[in-house]
C-alpha cells in the first residue's frame, strides 16, 4: 500500500521505487480513481476492460478443481 501513491505521492520517491511503484497494477488503478474523483474525468475503457477480465481469469484459476 505505502508503494501504491495512496499514502505518499510516486513523485517524491526515489528513482528505484519508483520504478516498482509504476509497475504495480493498484498505482495505476489508484490514479485513476484520482482523476475520476477529483477532476471528473471518464475512467479509460482499457483499464476496465483489462480489469475485469484479468479477475475473471484469476476467480477461474482459483476456482478450478
Amino acid at each position: 500500500m505505502f508503494l501504491s501513491g495512496i499514502f505518499f505521492p510516486v513523485e517524491f520517491m526515489p528513482g528505484f521505487v519508483r520504478a516498482l511503484a509504476c509497475v504495480l497494477p493498484i498505482n495505476t488503478h489508484i490514479t485513476i480513481m484520482k482523476e475520476v474523483l477529483l477532476f471528473g474525468t471518464g475512467m479509460p475503457l482499457g483499464v476496465f476492460y483489462s480489469s475485469a477480465i484479468g479477475f475473471l481469469v484469476v476467480y477461474a484459476l482459483l476456482t478450478k478443481r
